[in-house]
C-alpha cells in the first residue's frame, strides 16, 4: 500500500507539475501577454505545493 502512495506521487510530480507549469504559463500568457511574469508566479506556485508535498510526505512516514 505504502509502495502505491510513493509510486502515485512520483506520477503527480512527474507528470502533473510540468502539465499544470505549461497550463498556468498558457493562461498567464494569454492574459498579460509576456512570459516572464507567468514564469515568476508559476515558480511561486510549484514551491508552495512543493512545501506541501513535502509536508504530506513527512506525515505519512512519521504516521
Amino acid at each position: 500500500m505504502s509502495e502505491f502512495i510513493i509510486v502515485w506521487m512520483l506520477g503527480v510530480i512527474f507528470v502533473g507539475l510540468p502539465v499544470m507549469m505549461a497550463y498556468g504559463i498558457y493562461k498567464s500568457f494569454k492574459k498579460t501577454g509576456t512570459v516572464k511574469t507567468s514564469l515568476k508566479s508559476n515558480y511561486a506556485k510549484v514551491v508552495f505545493l512543493d512545501r506541501k508535498l513535502s509536508m504530506l510526505n513527512n506525515k505519512i512516514f512519521i504516521n
